[in-house]
């Protein structure tokens, strides 16, 4: 990820990750970089989602909701402080990944109008990029299904929409044959 010919490896620790190098030859393996303690890291994967051809650790994350900081200029809320469960902790997908020599966080969306439950990065078109799939729930009743399965495309700032299908989902994952990838969800 950081182009220095070795591995790193993204695990998991507790209710958080940790990317590390791979150790090789009974060698220790370094922290590069790890998930602050007040995030609850719910699914981690390397991906290249913003398509700028490098790899990041794109996290599902639950952490402190944080309102955007135009919010303290604007002389009324508006409705994305909701995007909070009743603990006060809001959904977010974050890239993590390596910045001249140093891993950080490259790319944070703002708190989630519908927390994701999870969510899969796949080459769905077969145009070389990443697609984001997600299976969308509602702050209000997240231990509940799903309520709809999305696709999403980088488009340089963030995510745009690409299709979306109502129902009741559990589970997603990826198949991949010889003819592309596909995606199955279900209840």
């Amino acid at each position: 990820m950081d182009q220095d010919g070795q591995n790193e490896c993204l695990v998991t620790v507790s209710s958080g990750v940790e990317l590390i190098t791979n150790q090789s030859n009974n060698t220790a393996s370094t922290i590069l970089w790890q998930s602050p303690p007040d995030w609850h890291i719910q699914q981690a994967t390397i991906t290249d989602l913003n398509h700028d051809g490098n790899l990041e650790a794109a996290l599902l994350v639950w952490r402190p909701f944080r309102p955007l900081p135009i919010d303290s200029y604007l002389p009324v809320q508006h409705s994305h402080t909701d995007f909070q469960a009743a603990n006060g902790q809001s959904c977010q997908i974050i890239l993590i990944g390596c910045k001249k020599g140093e891993f950080k966080e490259i790319w944070a969306g703002s708190a989630l109008a519908e927390p994701l439950q999870a969510f899969a990065a796949v080459d769905l078109d077969g145009d070389g990029f990443e697609e984001l799939v997600t299976l969308d729930g509602r702050y209000e009743n997240i231990e509940h299904p799903a309520q709809s399965l999305s696709v999403w495309t980088w488009n340089g700032f963030g995510f745009s929409l690409l299709a979306q299908e109502a129902g009741s989902f559990q589970t997603l994952s990826v198949v991949n044959t010889s003819r592309g990838s596909a995606i199955v969800a279900g209840n």
